[in-house]
Formats: C-alpha cells, structure tokens, sequence
C-alpha cells in the first residue's frame, strides 16, 4: 500500500513511536466537511536501509465521518497520545489549499526520504508490498 498525495490531502502525521519502530497516518478528502479516508501504518524496522528495506509495514484504511476541524482535531489527538510513549515528537503537515506548498512541507520533513523511479518499477514494489 502507499500513500496518495493530491489536492484532496488533508494531511500527514508521523511519530517515531519506538527505537525500532514508526507510526504515519494520512487524511484524504472523500466528501467536503462530511467523510474523510483516514489511512495509517506503523513500520517496524529490521535493517537501517532507506529503500528497499525488509522492514515490516501494517497498513490500515478506513473512512471518518465529520467536519475537517473536527478530523484534524481527532488525528492530533490520537498522534499527541501515541506520543506520551514515544521516543520521538509529533509531526503534523497540513494542506492549507496550496498542493505545491503543501508538497515542498513534506518533502522537507525530516522523517521523509523520496525517489524518483519509473512506473514499472512502482507497480513491482506495490505488487511486493500489498503480497500480490
């Protein structure tokens, strides 16, 4: 599974919850002010290689019924107790509207590592990462 970022994001929290784990959820637009895809994942870690890692991911996805504040509200809350047993802060990137800004927040996180590679090579780590 993998994350879709596109003008529809809300935004992306991330914890380093463990030394050997990690915690990022997103929130997407389904209908304005009214249903949202929420979708997360914890990462648990065994090698210290960026790409092409065998690291181990659980990956959710589900839908939020509620107002944009109150969804934004909800993921800083559930991030922020996460945190009180977590080795690392809270991140929070919001989209404001602007998808270009929103994008240059969140490859200048410091939790964010990208790569460019082909569309054949995507579909390859998805089919590996989703076991089909």
């Amino acid at each position: 599974m993998s994350l879709v970022i596109d003008e529809k994001m809300v935004g992306i929290w991330y914890l380093h919850t463990l030394p050997t784990q990690d915690w990022m959820a997103t929130v997407r637009e389904l209908v304005p002010d009214e249903k949202y895809e929420l979708t997360y994942r914890f990462r648990y870690y065994k090698d210290d290689k960026v790409f092409d890692s065998d690291d181990k991911n659980n990956w959710y996805r589900g839908e939020v019924s509620g107002t944009r504040n109150y969804v934004i509200l909800s993921l800083r809350s559930a991030a922020k107790m996460l945190a009180m047993v977590a080795v690392g802060k809270v991140y929070e990137l919001l989209n404001d509207g602007d998808l270009k800004e929103f994008m240059n927040k969140f490859q200048d996180a410091p939790f964010v590592f990208m790569r460019q590679v082909s569309k054949e090579e995507y579909e390859k780590e998805e089919a590996h990462d989703t076991g089909i």
